[in-house]
């Protein structure tokens, strides 16, 4: 099953070591809790996955004429996608989707842009 998540993705930046230490600055803590919330809206069943196909679909910069905007065409920039799928991956922790990120054992992701004005994440499981 194809899952789709409606929000801009956003790829996990390095932590901040502080007096206390390490946290996330608080726009990329307020941008997780939503990928969460999001996630936990989808009511995935919980299944012992691990095979995780991706696909991170950024809107087009708004300065960008509308005809030099071609949906789905590869995007190479707006992030490593390691940094993409930690985001996504944690999420689907905290929604109970998979007991833990290392089941996954083959991986799939790609970055493409898109004509939405939001972006979005298509994903899917499979087990073998």
């Amino acid at each position: 099953m194809l899952y789709k998540i409606k929000i801009k993705p956003r790829p996990t930046p390095r932590p901040r070591v502080g007096k206390y230490g390490a946290y996330y600055s608080k726009s990329y803590s307020e941008h997780k809790k939503r990928m969460e919330l999001l996630v936990k809206e989808l009511r995935i069943e919980k299944g012992e996955y691990n095979h995780l196909s991706v696909s991170f679909n950024f809107p087009y910069p708004k300065g960008k004429k509308k005809s030099e905007c071609i949906d789905k065409e590869f995007c190479y920039s707006k992030g490593d996608l390691d940094n993409l799928l930690k985001c996504l991956m944690d999420a689907l922790e905290v929604a109970k989707v998979i007991e833990n990120d290392n089941v996954f054992c083959k991986l799939q992701a790609e970055k493409r842009w898109t004509t939405d004005e939001t972006g979005f994440i298509l994903f899917s499981f499979q087990k073998f």
